[in-house]
């Protein structure tokens, strides 16, 4: 299979209920980076990271916590006395073979807090290939229900502005990624 079903819709499988309370650990995923001049709005990490913030607190602050910056941020403003486990280094840049990105995200998770069954809170359009790369890395991912489906009109990601655009640039993504070895 060279892609999950989902990938393209936002429709992605959830696990199940009970496999998500064995999760050893979460990883917030960002989506749609701010764009330039982040730094003087009130919310500079940006709508979807906010609603992949607050799945995360309000569903999963039982667990240690692994995230990306943005997703940090947002986190420290809904919940300030939510100890993070670890803040990853690098903006997302999915889909290039940078330093920042998802199979990035991974590595520090999987360093931070070894091998185990991560629950991954991100983009519904993201998770399917998320939980493929978790498992490319020999981690057992785990998607909870309910992730953000909507998109950043203003992001400084220009694939996460609208749903034709991601997959624009998702589908020569995924086989670059896939020539990587990280799919």
């Amino acid at each position: 299979m060279l892609y999950a079903r989902g990938s393209f819709s936002g429709n992605y499988i959830p696990s199940d209920p009970a496999e998500l309370a064995q999760g050893n650990y979460i990883i917030g995923h960002e989506f749609a980076a701010p764009p330039e001049g982040w730094e003087d709005r009130e919310q500079g990490w940006g709508p979807v990271n906010q609603e992949i913030a607050e799945i995360i607190v309000t569903r999963f602050a039982d667990k240690p916590i692994y995230a990306a910056s943005t997703v940090a941020r947002a986190l420290r403003h809904i919940a300030p006395e939510l100890e993070l486990a670890g803040v990853f280094k690098d903006t997302s840049s999915d889909t290039t073979g940078s330093k920042g990105g998802t199979w990035s995200e991974l590595e520090q998770a999987r360093l931070l807090a070894g091998e185990g069954r991560p629950v991954h809170v991100g983009h519904a359009y993201h998770a399917a290939r998320i939980a493929m790369q978790s498992q490319k890395m020999g981690l057992e991912p785990l998607l909870p229900d309910g992730l953000p489906s909507s998109f950043d009109a203003e992001s400084a990601q220009w694939w996460c502005r609208s749903p034709w655009q991601w997959a624009l640039r998702e589908v020569p993504g995924v086989l670059y990624l896939r020539y990587l070895g990280q799919i």
